[in-house]
């Protein structure tokens, strides 16, 4: 079986789904914070394949995986897509359906993630900047990640899409 396509269908599922209630935003974000969870605890997915943990724990933990710390409840489309990836036994799919979904709604959306890398922090007027840089050529909605690594001693890189801009 090819996890790449099975995350594909059920990533589309999910947007559609998302579509249809109204809530794609939402779970767009809650999707963002469920890949953060999955690349930030390595043993979330351990968790999820452990056969102690019942069905509903496995949700339980999906869902509060996929909550930002602001956020006190997920939204009606991500609970009950969590129950059937759940009941289907596709856990250890969820990293994968989480990173197809964002790609597949940001394509929607015409949205371009692009990260900066700079040896110091920046200002707000740099940053726009160079989100106008990455806007022109994309034209569609930039989100800029700002990423700090003093090994660089003075200017950026900028990488978006297949793009990279060295300027350091």
């Amino acid at each position: 079986m090819n996890t790449g396509i099975v995350a594909s269908r059920y990533a589309k599922a999910l947007l559609r789904f998302a579509e249809e209630n109204q809530e794609e935003s939402r779970v767009y974000q809650e999707m963002l914070q469920l890949r953060r969870s999955f690349q930030q605890v390595n043993t979330l997915t351990a968790a999820l394949l452990n056969p102690i943990f019942s069905n509903e724990k496995k949700v339980e933990l999906l869902t509060a995986a996929s909550l930002s710390p602001e956020c006190k409840d997920a939204s009606t489309s991500t609970r009950r897509f969590l129950q059937l990836v759940v009941e289907k036994k596709r856990t250890e799919m969820m990293p994968f359906i989480a990173t197809s979904f964002v790609h597949q709604y940001e394509q929607a959306k015409q949205i371009t993630r692009a990260e900066v890398i700079v040896a110091q922090p920046i200002t707000e007027a740099t940053e726009e900047r160079l989100r106008n840089i990455v806007a022109k050529r994309t034209a569609g909605v930039v989100n800029l990640d700002v990423r700090i690594d003093p090994s660089l001693r003075a200017g950026f890189i900028l990488q978006f899409d297949d793009n990279r801009m060295d300027a350091s």
